[in-house]
């Protein structure tokens, strides 16, 4: 395998990793614009459109995807939520709802979107019964199903299995 060497990267590249290295921000040259709004309640994709109606059906399987992840050691719970937060206001598709107008579903982006992160503590439980807990409100949280036109189409829940052993849920809804 030819690794790269930093001589053979071209100048934009060098000059990224030289900011890297000395810990810097992104240059306003680096960052992403924003997307141009071009309507405030722009019409849903022929997949969304899908996704909406079949999440109308109420059927007992919600669209709903999720993702646990366990985080072992200590765990700055504020800086997480901030993390989180960062990208989600980073990525309109996690701050968008999805409201009837007229008749018809709209998606609605929300400017700015905060979403908490519930820290559950399961540390108080034996042992053997902290992970058996976690799996059976994991299973009853991943069952509920979002309402789209009031909701951010994703959830976080922190459950804390003892003070450096955490698992993180993240549910998502198959809209975005």
């Amino acid at each position: 395998m030819d690794i790269p060497r930093v001589s053979d990267l071209s100048d934009k590249k060098k000059k990224l990793l030289r900011l890297i290295m000395d810990g810097k921000e992104e240059t306003e040259d680096q960052k992403i614009p924003p997307r141009k709004d071009t309507t405030s309640e722009p019409p849903l994709s022929h997949v969304q459109e899908r996704m909406w109606f079949l999440s109308q059906l109420a059927t007992p399987y919600p669209n709903n995807l999720p993702s646990a992840v366990r985080l072992k050691g200590t765990l700055d719970i504020p800086a997480l939520q901030k993390a989180f937060n960062a990208v989600i206001q980073r990525h309109e598709a996690l701050r968008t709802t999805f409201p009837v107008i007229s008749g018809t579903p709209v998606q609605r982006i929300a400017k700015e979107v905060s979403i908490p992160i519930p820290v559950t503590g399961l540390d108080h439980l034996p042992d053997g019964g902290r992970e058996a807990a976690f799996y059976q409100e994991a299973k009853a949280e991943i069952s509920r199903t979002f309402d789209l036109a009031a909701d951010s189409p994703i959830r976080i829940k922190l459950y804390r299995l003892a003070e450096d052993d955490h698992l993180l849920l993240l549910i998502a809804h198959h809209i975005i």
